[in-house]
C-alpha cells in the first residue's frame, strides 16, 4: 500500500461497494481522525482514452481530474489521489446516513418499512472487509417505496444543480442514476461515481461517443446506437431518476421499451399535473423536442412556485 496514504490515513476494514473497477473502503484521517471514502482503481480497467494531464499530479484518469476540478455543494468533495503498482486511489469525503430516525423531511413519508440490516463480511483484494450500507438513493428509495412530491423536489433539485454546474464546465456525468447519488437522513444529497464522466467539445458534443453509462437509465437514441449529443442524455437520466422517486419503480419495462414509439409506464400513485409534465418532457424520446437541462431547473415544479 502507498506509504503516503498510509502516512496521512488509517484503513478500516469497511466496504461500501466493489465491482469491475475495483472497490470502494473507508479510512481516518491521521490528524483529526474524520471518516473518509477511498475508491480503489485497479490500474489496468482504466481505458486508454479516460485518462487526462493534471498540471500538478501529471497523468491521471478522467475520474480524478474531473473531481479535482469541480467544487459543488452536490457534488462529492476531491481530498486525495495516490497510486501504486496495481492501484489508483481517490479519497473523497464520505457522505450519507441512516434514515431510520427523525428528519425533517421524513415527517410525512408515506409506506415506510422495516428493512434487515445489510451488515455482512466480503472478501476483497484478500482482505475481510465489513459491508456498510452505501448510503445511496436506490436504498434510500427502497426504505420508503417512494418519496411524496415535497421530499422528491427537494432531492431533485439537488441533483439537478450538480448537472447544470457540470453542463457550465462542459462536464457529462453519463451515468446518473440512484445509486450514483449519496442521501444523509436530511435528504441532503452528493453525486459520485466519476467513472464515466468525459468533457464535451466546444458545440457540446460527445468526443468519444461512447456509452458507458446503465441501460435502465440510458435515452433512447444512445440504446438505438446513433450519435447523441450529452446534456440530452443526461435530462433523460434525471427524467428516470425523478419517476422511479416518485413511483418506486422504473418508468419502462425494457430497454426495448424505450426504443419502440410509447408513453412511460403510468405511475401507481397519483402525481401532480404539474409534475407529470415534467416527467413526459424530460422522457420525450425526441432528443430534439425534450427539455433541457436549464429548462428542468427552471420548471415550476422545480422551482416550487406551481
Amino acid at each position: 500500500m502507498n506509504q503516503a496514504f498510509t502516512a496521512k490515513y488509517t484503513p478500516n476494514h469497511v466496504l461500501l461497494g466493489s465491482g469491475g473497477f475495483g472497490f470502494v473502503t473507508t479510512a481516518n484521517r491521521v490528524t483529526d481522525g474524520i471518516e473518509v471514502a477511498v475508491k480503489f482503481i485497479l490500474k489496468e480497467k482504466v481505458p486508454p482514452n479516460a485518462w487526462a494531464r493534471d498540471p500538478i499530479l501529471g497523468l491521471i484518469p478522467t475520474e480524478v481530474y474531473i473531481l479535482r476540478n469541480v467544487h459543488h455543494v452536490n457534488i462529492i468533495q476531491y481530498l486525495d489521489y495516490y497510486e501504486d503498482k496495481i492501484f489508483l486511489y481517490l479519497v473523497t469525503e464520505l457522505h450519507g446516513g441512516s434514515w431510520g430516525g427523525p428528519s425533517l423531511l421524513l415527517t410525512s413519508t408515506l409506506d415506510s418499512q422495516e428493512t434487515a440490516s445489510s451488515s455482512s463480511s466480503t472478501a476483497v483484494n484478500g482482505s475481510i472487509l465489513e459491508r456498510r450500507n452505501s448510503c445511496d438513493l436506490f436504498e434510500c428509495i427502497e426504505f420508503y417505496q417512494r418519496f411524496n412530491e415535497d421530499q422528491a423536489r427537494h432531492v431533485f433539485r439537488q441533483i439537478v444543480s450538480a448537472v447544470a454546474y457540470l453542463a457550465s464546465k462542459k462536464i457529462i456525468h453519463r451515468d446518473i442514476k440512484d445509486e450514483n447519488i449519496l442521501i444523509d437522513r436530511d435528504f441532503n444529497v452528493k453525486l459520485i461515481d466519476f467513472g464515466s464522466a468525459t468533457l464535451l467539445d466546444a458545440e457540446g458534443n460527445v468526443v468519444d461517443g461512447l456509452f458507458l453509462g446503465t441501460l435502465q437509465y440510458a435515452a433512447p437514441e444512445i440504446l438505438s446506437g446513433k450519435p447523441y449529443r450529452g446534456t440530452e442524455c443526461e435530462v433523460w437520466s434525471l427524467g428516470c431518476c425523478l419517476y422511479i422517486m416518485l413511483a418506486g419503480e422504473a418508468p419502462f419495462e425494457s430497454p426495448s421499451d424505450v426504443i419502440k414509439p410509447g408513453r412511460p409506464l403510468a405511475p401507481r400513485t397519483e402525481l401532480s399535473q404539474s409534475v407529470t409534465n415534467l416527467i413526459m418532457w424530460m422522457l420525450e424520446k425526441n432528443p430534439q423536442s425534450r427539455a433541457t437541462v436549464r429548462d428542468v431547473l427552471r420548471h415550476p415544479w422545480v422551482v416550487g412556485s406551481n
